[in-house]
């Protein structure tokens, strides 16, 4: 089946993934990061605690995440989703309304909880579940709110900053995306049992409650847990500390910014290139082969760090980006029945945001011992490659 025709079919469950994951890029890091220097001034806290801040409250919403997230196996999901954007409401008019380090730190917690975490994770494991003959496809086609906030909001907040004050900007943006597009959305699915359906309810309380526990004995999800979760720890560390890559690189931080067009553009066909893909071959030799076009980026701004070199940088991340995005949940969706789902990809996605929270660290202490960019970039791709290593069934592989 096309992608056309899968839209013309069932365009409603997917207008409905579409919005849940745009509305989710309340809870992003390119969105709050776009009013930390404004929430630091009314709060008067410096950068660095921001930084440290935001990381906890990103670890934190990550430890919630399998408990709320498993909840969607035996929930409504429209029920759920009334909850998850309550939550993503409150905390952006907590930070659009914040004056104190409390308010910031509920602030960011709920956003990252709500928005990256269960808005993300209610579109992408209500598509998963949904389409079991054409999920690549529709996972893509899911995952292009991800893309459409990237390549949106960003000018869209600043113009609202500059025009209507940093705190109007945060509130008229929750009330549009939490409070306009996502109930809209909701209304689309409202008459669709199939969708909404908790199939958990079919299984029984104790094969619900074993979901999670049997993913982790799983060894099949140790060996690909590190290429999972790779792509996101590497490109968020790198591109956090962009800043310190361009002025090593004697590069002015604008070609990063403006590179980052081609990360958002990428972003769409390479979505719909894999998902086709993961249709006909199987999530397991995409997975092995996403982190590719990464590593060629990575090695070709180690190699010659000019400005072309970082539009290939962030373009080839971006390819890797959305075909990890996509991999996450078909990946996990092979490895478990439907009525798990829920509590398996939740366990994943936690793994994936501590992930991201710990990458600027680790990459932060090798700037602090002195390795210049190249040796950084190196390193880099060498771990990425390192990663493929245990998915690889050498058995198999050299049976003769």
């Amino acid at each position: 089946m096309s992608f056309l025709s899968l839209l013309r079919r069932d365009r409603d469950v997917l207008a409905f993934g579409f919005a849940f994951t745009f509305a989710s890029s309340l809870g992003q890091t390119f969105f709050i990061s776009l009013f930390v220097p404004s929430l630091s001034q009314a709060v008067a806290v410096g950068e660095p605690l921001m930084a440290v801040l935001y990381g906890a409250a990103t670890v934190a919403s990550a430890l919630c995440l399998p408990a709320l997230g498993r909840r969607l196996d035996d929930t409504d999901l429209l029920r759920f989703s009334v909850w998850v954007l309550l939550a993503l409401a409150i905390g952006g008019l907590v930070l659009a309304t914040a004056t104190q380090v409390a308010m910031l730190a509920a602030g960011l917690f709920l956003l990252r909880l709500a928005g990256q975490g269960l808005m993300s994770h209610i579109a992408l494991t209500g598509a998963a579940r949904f389409f079991e003959e054409h999920r690549g496809k529709a996972l893509s086609l899911t995952g292009l709110g991800h893309a459409a906030g990237e390549g949106v909001l960003p000018l869209t907040v600043v113009v609202l900053i500059a025009w209507l004050d940093w705190r109007w900007a945060m509130a008229l943006c929750c009330l549009v995306l939490a409070g306009v597009i996502a109930p809209a959305a909701m209304a689309l699915v409202r008459r669709n049992a199939k969708f909404r359906c908790p199939l958990a309810t079919l299984v029984g309380v104790e094969s619900r409650k074993r979901a999670s526990s049997a993913l982790l004995s799983d060894p099949e999800f140790w060996r690909l847990l590190p290429l999972l979760v790779a792509s996101p720890f590497t490109i968020t560390a790198l591109i956090f500390h962009q800043g310190w890559l361009a002025g090593s690189l004697g590069l002015p931080l604008a070609v990063f910014a403006a590179a980052f067009v081609g990360f958002a553009l990428i972003q769409a066909p390479t979505g719909f290139l894999s998902g086709a893909v993961v249709d006909r071959i199987g999530s397991r030799r995409v997975l092995q082969l996403h982190v590719a076009p990464f590593i060629a980026g990575v090695l070709l701004l180690a190699v010659f760090g000019n400005g072309w070199a970082v539009w290939a940088f962030l373009a080839l991340a971006g390819v890797t980006n959305a075909a990890g995005a996509l991999l996450r949940t078909s990946m996990v969706a092979e490895l478990v029945t439907p009525d798990r789902l829920g509590a398996a990809r939740s366990l994943v996605s936690a793994c994936m945001v501590v992930s991201t929270a710990a990458g600027p660290a680790v990459y932060g202490l090798f700037i602090a011992a002195g390795l210049e960019p190249p040796a950084v970039l190196l390193t880099a791709a060498l771990s990425l490659a390192l990663c493929v290593l245990p998915t690889i069934r050498w058995r198999k592989l050299f049976r003769v």
